[in-house]
C-alpha cells in the first residue's frame, strides 16, 4: 500500500508552512491557511489535514494543542503571537477544520480516505512510545504532549508529529540523532506506509562519526552530477538542507566532504540568491581558497522539500 503523497501530508504538512516568514502568505494565521490550501491541490491532502486537527480536537486538551503546534512549527513568538490571530489551541484547530470544510464544499468533494491513508498505526501505539521517551533532546512538556497524542488520538499522527518536533528542536539546539534511533524511525515509517521523503527530513541530524573527532578520508566535492545530494552547512545552523550541485569552481584551495557528503565542521557559507548560473562561470569571481558552488534545486530550514528555485549561489570559503 502507498499513501497519496511520498512527503508529508495532514496537519504536520501544515506546520512546515508555518516558519520564520509565513507571514509572507498571509497577515494572519487564518489567510496563511486559507493560502496554503491551494486549489490545485488534492482532495486527499485537504481530507488529512481535517482529519489530523479533528482528531487532536477531539483528543486533547489545548493547551496539549498548543504545545504540539509550537513544538511543530518555528514562527518564533508564543502560541498567542497577536501577528497569528489564535486564541487557544482548540479555537485555531477549529479554524483550520473550518477551512478545510470551506475548501472541500467550494469543489463539491465527497470522497474520504482510502487504502494507507486509513492507516493509524495503533498496532505501532508501543514503538511509537518508546521513540518518543528515547528523544531526550526534546523538552519533557513536548513529549509529554506528544505521549498524550499518541495514548488519545493516534500513534501515526503522534509519530508525525514527533518528526516535527526533532526537526524544529534539532535546528534550533544542534541536537543529534543517533544513528540507531534513525534507522528505527525509518522502519516505522515504512510500517506506516509513509513515502520517501517524508522520515528523511531529519536524516541531517543523524551523528556523523567526524562529529566525535574520528577519523575520516576526504573526498573531494565534485559537481556536474545532478543527482548529488549536498546539505550546506552555514555556521551553526542550516541554509539548504539539501543541493544538488551542478558546477563547482574550484581558485588555490580545494573543497572536502566526508563519506555521506557533508562538509567537514566550521564549513563558512555565503549565501548570493538570485545570481545565475552563468554568472559564476571560470575561477575569476572565485578567489584565492575558495570554492563556488552553484545549484538549480533546493530545500532550505523554511519548506524541507527538494523544489526548483531561482539560480542559488553558494560561496565556500
Amino acid at each position: 500500500m502507498k499513501r497519496f503523497d511520498d512527503a508529508d501530508f495532514g496537519l504536520t504538512w501544515l506546520t512546515t508552512m508555518f516558519h520564520e516568514d509565513w507571514t509572507h502568505n498571509g497577515a494572519t494565521g487564518a489567510e496563511a491557511v486559507r493560502y496554503h490550501l491551494d486549489p490545485d491541490l488534492e482532495p486527499a491532502a485537504v481530507l488529512a489535514v481535517r482529519r489530523d486537527a479533528r482528531s487532536l480536537l477531539d483528543g486533547l486538551d489545548t493547551a496539549t494543542i498548543e504545545t504540539l503546534w509550537q513544538a511543530a512549527t518555528n514562527p518564533g513568538g508564543t502560541f498567542r503571537d497577536p501577528r497569528r490571530g489564535f486564541t487557544s489551541g482548540s479555537a485555531w484547530l477549529d479554524t483550520i477544520v473550518h477551512l478545510c470544510d470551506a475548501w472541500l464544499a467550494a469543489r463539491h468533494v465527497d470522497t474520504v480516505l482510502t487504502g494507507a491513508d486509513t492507516e493509524d498505526g495503533a498496532e505501532l501505539r508501543d514503538a511509537v512510545l518508546v521513540e518518543i521517551d528515547s528523544t531526550r533532546f526534546l523538552p519533557d512538556d513536548i513529549r509529554r504532549a506528544l505521549i498524550r497524542c499518541a495514548l488519545r488520538c493516534t500513534p501515526d499522527l503522534a509519530f508525525r508529529l514527533l518528526l516535527r518536533a526533532i526537526a524544529e528542536t534539532g535546528h534550533r539546539t544542534a541536537a543529534r540523532l543517533f544513528r540507531e534511533q534513525y534507522a528505527r524511525l525509518c522502519v516505522l515509517g515504512s510500517a506506516l506506509h509513509y513515502g520517501q521523503f517524508l522520515v528523511p527530513e531529519v536524516e541531517y541530524l543523524v551523528d556523523q562519526p567526524w562529529r566525535h573527532g574520528r577519523r575520516y578520508s576526504p573526498q573531494p566535492l565534485r559537481g556536474g552530477t545532478p543527482s548529488q545530494l549536498v546539505p550546506i552547512v552555514v555556521g551553526t545552523g542550516v541554509l539548504c538542507r539539501m543541493a544538488v550541485v551542478v558546477r563547482t569552481t574550484v581558485a588555490g584551495g580545494s573543497l572536502s566532504a566526508d563519506p555521506n557528503g557533508r562538509a567537514p565542521p566550521g564549513t563558512p557559507c555565503r549565501s548570493r540568491p538570485g545570481q545565475r548560473a552563468a554568472d559564476q562561470g571560470g575561477t575569476g569571481g572565485a578567489g584565492a581558497g575558495r570554492a563556488r558552488v552553484v545549484v538549480v534545486m533546493a530545500t532550505h530550514s523554511a519548506h524541507r522539500r527538494l523544489r526548483p528555485l531561482d539560480r542559488l549561489a553558494l560561496s565556500l570559503t
